[in-house]
């Protein structure tokens, strides 16, 4: 009698798990905007390629290569300075020659 009750309850646990299953599922119709991207330089450890060895390197997909050392860490980062402030007036020439 014990085997016949956990047979009938196995079988009504089977019709019971695949309606929990779709109780949970995802909405299509979301759509997740997520943060700025940060991308960091990465190390490429030296190898060969094509029969030519390439140095080691750190590799930034914007940057391109950089041949600093590994144990000096990743490149800084690019700030874009304002250029210098000339010390003097540049020279103005005059159309004779003769200033």
């Amino acid at each position: 009698m014990l085997s016949k009750i956990a047979g009938i309850s196995a079988v009504l646990m089977l019709f019971i798990v695949p309606s929990t299953a779709d109780a949970h599922s995802t909405n299509v119709g979301i759509t997740v905007n997520s943060g700025p991207i940060a991308v960091s330089w990465t190390w490429i450890a030296g190898h060969w390629e094509r029969g030519r060895y390439v140095r080691s390197h750190w590799f930034h997909p914007n940057h391109g290569k950089n041949y600093r050392a590994h144990r000096h860490g990743p490149p800084p980062s690019h700030v874009h300075a304002p250029p210098p402030k000339h010390k003097h007036q540049p020279r103005h020439y005059h159309r004779s020659g003769r200033r």
